[in-house]
């Protein structure tokens, strides 16, 4: 006798996709007049809000049991409640921290590919997810210029990973492990692991020493720079090799070393062939990654690759952010490698259920073995919508208007008195600060002044005991009159500090 199935909940009405056909093109009208009044500068890219704001606004203490809304009502009250409580990186008079665009093309291969919902792990459990993650990344390490053994084809390879953060703690677990494979026992693995050394400027992103803190690596060198006739400051290779011999001398062993083009603070960009060629780098075989998440993108434009190409030739490992100058949104990093062996060795676990006959013939990429996580979402969709809308040249045209862009305002502050440019223009990248402000405190009312007006959103720096004013282009749209504007907008507000 076949057994009496009990009864059933109702299927939730949300489930409907003809209702969700309908919402989709409210929620689509709903994007779209959010860039609209962006581009209308309704409101100012800084948030005016309070810590807390959004804990008053919405009451409710406990989730919704029941569906109380549909979906109207549900974006009124995200237009009401969150949007003015975001800080708007997608306004054109936003200049804070770094580029964190997305672009349409990035946003509709972003939403088909969250209605696709690919786990992406391994390559039986999306096929097409885990190939075009192969295909774009090859694509990309031809557009940056990057060597062939940094290609599926080669030793290397690529990966989309969600920041450089997630991108850091793969390649220093691959150092790690590299580095450890010198010793036979686990004892001295493990008696080794206590003396490995990380080595970083002193102008690099904290991603790498939060990536180290992550997997133990206790002893994080924080290498000095030094001023440049040309404005740069990269890291001192004699003071690395001192360092390094120091640490040697101590019975520490040499690890990983982060090199950098085109820093948080002020773009820095290190000696990249210099530092290679130490004699203890080599001795260690000391795993060289190359942080260019912002700057990298200048690769792509062949007139302003060439200052990268002895990094290119060095490292092991390097990542760009595809979310800063490629309009690909957040949750983007491209990262290549130059022998994929030992990212694999460093992260590959499996279990029998996910055991095939592909993956044992080494015939696929399983993309679990090169990110911290198992399941993905499927990155790989929007860089290829993206790149198939905008093409390469439609990139590269962004990074070459910020670049022309930010050498202008640059030489429109120049000719202000009442400002001090510590710096050349570096990519998209201006500093400026008050002239003969000794103390800093001119410095730091004008920027109060401008936190609190609102109209335009900056973020401040130090260097070499100075306050300055980073102002990044971010915007894929700036033009001519946005530097005249800012140049001009500045200088009235300096006038009154």
């Amino acid at each position: 006798m076949r057994p009496v199935c009990p009864p059933l909940p109702d299927i939730p009405k949300a489930m409907d996709w003809e209702k969700f056909r309908s919402d989709g093109h409210k929620m689509i009208d709903f994007i779209a007049d959010y860039y609209k009044s962006l581009s209308e500068n309704k409101f100012p890219p800084q948030s005016a809000v309070q810590p807390g704001y959004l804990k008053k606004a919405i009451v409710e203490t406990e989730a919704p049991l029941e569906p109380q809304q549909d979906f109207s009502g549900v974006l009124a009250d995200i237009q009401k409640h969150i949007v003015p409580g975001m800080t708007h990186w997608q306004h054109k008079n936003f200049y804070a921290w770094f580029p964190a665009q997305l672009s349409p093309p990035a946003l509709l291969g972003d939403t088909i590919a969250s209605s696709l919902n690919q786990p992406g792990f391994n390559w039986m459990a999306s096929p097409a997810a885990s190939e075009l993650e192969v295909i774009v990344t090859n694509w990309m390490s031809g557009a940056f210029g990057l060597p062939a053994d940094m290609t599926w084809e080669g030793t290397g390879g690529g990966v989309l990973q969600p920041s450089a953060t997630e991108a850091a703690s793969v390649v220093v677990l691959a150092a790690k492990n590299r580095s450890l494979s010198r010793f036979s026992t686990l004892e001295e693995k493990g008696a080794a692991a206590s003396k490995l050394v990380a080595y970083v400027s002193d102008q690099a992103h904290f991603c790498t020493e939060k990536a180290c803190r992550i997997l133990s690596i206790f002893h994080v060198r924080k290498i000095k720079t030094y001023r440049r006739e040309d404005g740069n400051y990269p890291m001192s290779a004699a003071e690395l090799e001192k360092v390094m011999a120091e640490d040697v001398k101590n019975g520490l062993i040499p690890c990983f070393l982060g090199v950098n083009y085109g820093t948080t603070g002020i773009c820095a960009w290190d000696d990249f062939a210099d530092i290679a060629a130490l004699p203890l780098v080599k001795e260690y075989h000391v795993w060289i990654n190359l942080d260019a998440a912002y700057a990298g993108a200048v690769a792509l434009c062949p007139e302003l690759r060439d200052p990268l190409l002895p990094a290119f030739d060095v490292v092991d490992s390097l990542w760009v952010n595809g979310s800063k100058w490629f309009s690909l949104m957040t949750n983007c990093t491209f990262q290549f490698f130059r022998d994929r062996h030992y990212i694999v060795q460093s992260l590959n676990a499996t279990g029998i259920y996910l055991a095939n006959k592909h993956t044992e013939a080494d015939a696929v990429v399983d993309f679990k073995d090169y990110h911290l996580g198992m399941g993905r979402p499927f990155r790989a969709l929007k860089v290829y919508t993206t790149l198939q809308m905008m093409g390469v040249d439609g990139i590269r045209a962004t990074v070459r208007r910020h670049c022309t862009l930010a050498k202008y305002l640059h030489d429109l502050l120049s000719n202000d008195p009442i400002f001090e440019l510590p710096l050349p223009p570096k990519f998209g990248l201006v500093c400026v600060r008050l002239a003969g402000d000794e103390d800093n405190s001119k410095t730091r009312k004008l920027l109060q002044k401008l936190e609190e007006d609102r109209t335009y959103m900056v973020v401040s720096h130090e260097l070499e005991g100075k306050v300055i004013i980073r102002i990044a282009l971010a915007h894929p749209q700036l033009t001519q009159t946005d530097m005249e504007e800012m140049a001009d907008f500045l200088s009235q507000q300096a006038k009154q500090v």
